[in-house]
């Protein structure tokens, strides 16, 4: 269909009666040319994909959303979640860190800001020590050219704790749509309820990095007047469209979390596979590959390599002696996560550990694909990495 080009002094096409540039034609010459919108779509195109590679090499295989800057407001989104009324120029980092705290509620916020500094949540000290390490005066400038002001430092213990928990918020929300409120209530608990949960965002955190749908079996099974036993989760990646169900466990140390007791140092590194023997004893499920995480909860010993770990020599023990794995005697787990990212033994000392260990039995009821082994190996390596996402759609170095 053929149509002429509208004169500037032409009434306008719309109706309205108006000379065409006192009406659409402001409106019509600001926007984009098809060559400009073909170069901008590549530009987008390839932003996205240097942005892609640089997380999957840290073991994200999901990507995000550059903010945008609007009426001296920066606006983010994670998912289908828009964050309108952010600070201009703030980073990623400080993103999360925002939207952790719209998660917890401020209401709890300042009722824990009112205590004293050893009355509060564990949370709320490491966002008081994180303040403390962010006024540090060995920050230094990015680009001294640069109004945005950033800086870099190497986080603590405390710091690393928050923003670690902060960013495994924000990956389930982005592909999972929410952290369930029944979770977050008992992460807000001063006792042993804070560590089960928080450890339960932790891998809720690592499955949404590898990009897997999850379904919290809490929540199918709350309106229901007698609960079945049942995992955490039921999981199905997408990329390999295998689904398995996923077990929780974390190690419980006296003094250590809102743990009643005194912290007894030499029993630190004990009982690292204790978390696995309660997931296999009472709640294998049926029909259904089996994913068993297991939190060591033991100080880091960057110094040793992971054959020299104290825990590492338990878990290899467990594997010779355990009864299952074998021809006769299928092992019911798929795949064995051992984790130790205890950052909270660090306290105000750089932070510097990435401690994980994959067992993937060989005599297994079900066999995971070898691409979503892969996928696991990577994106537990990677744990620690927290990219800083920039204006422009890149990842700063």
């Amino acid at each position: 269909m053929m149509m002429n080009k509208i004169g500037r002094n032409d009434p306008c096409s719309c109706g309205s009666g108006k000379k065409y540039k006192r009406c659409h034609y402001l409106i019509d010459s600001s926007r984009p040319t098809n060559k400009e919108l073909v170069k901008m779509r590549k530009k987008f195109a390839e932003d996205s994909r240097k942005r892609i590679y640089v997380l999957q090499k840290h073991g994200i295989f999901i990507d995000f959303v550059a903010p945008a800057i609007f009426k001296e407001k920066s606006i983010w989104a994670l998912g289908s979640r828009l964050y309108p009324n952010e600070k201009p120029n703030i980073t990623f980092h400080e993103f999360l860190l925002s939207a952790l705290a719209q998660e917890l509620g401020k209401e709890w916020i300042l009722d824990q800001e009112n205590k004293t500094l050893e009355q509060r949540h564990f949370i709320m000290k490491c966002h008081h020590y994180y303040k403390e390490w962010k006024n540090k005066e060995n920050k230094h400038p990015e680009d001294p050219n640069n109004n945005e002001t950033i800086w870099s430092n190497v986080p603590d213990g405390y710091s690393k704790s928050l923003i670690s928990l902060a960013f495994d918020f924000a990956c389930i929300i982005h592909i999972n749509g929410q952290v369930p409120k029944q979770i977050i209530d008992r992460l807000k608990l001063m006792d042993s309820n804070y560590q089960g949960a928080r450890y339960e965002i932790m891998v809720a955190g690592i499955l949404s990095r590898m990009d897997c749908k999850l379904e919290y079996l809490d929540e199918k099974y709350k309106h229901e007047k007698k609960t079945p036993k049942h995992n955490e989760f039921l999981v199905t990646d997408p990329s390999t469209k295998f689904s398995f169900s996923v077990e929780a466990k974390s190690k419980v140390r006296k003094g250590v979390l809102h743990e009643e007791g005194q912290i007894i140092p030499y029993q630190l590194w004990n009982n690292a596979t204790k978390p696995y023997k309660d997931a296999i004893n009472d709640q294998i499920p049926e029909n259904i590959a089996y994913v068993v995480f297991a939190d060591v909860n033991s100080p880091p010993t960057p110094e040793l390599s992971i054959e020299k770990k104290p825990y590492f020599k338990k878990i290899l023990e467990n594997r010779k002696n355990t009864p299952v794995n074998k021809p006769g005697n299928l092992d019911p787990c798929s795949a064995i996560v051992y984790t130790n990212y205890s950052y909270h033994y660090q306290t105000q000392n750089e932070s510097n550990t990435n401690e994980a260990v994959l067992v993937i039995p060989q005599y297994a009821k079900y066999i995971l694909p070898e691409a979503l082994v892969i996928k696991f190996q990577h994106t537990l390596n990677g744990y620690s990495y927290i990219p800083d996402i920039k204006y422009d759609g890149t990842i700063r170095s």
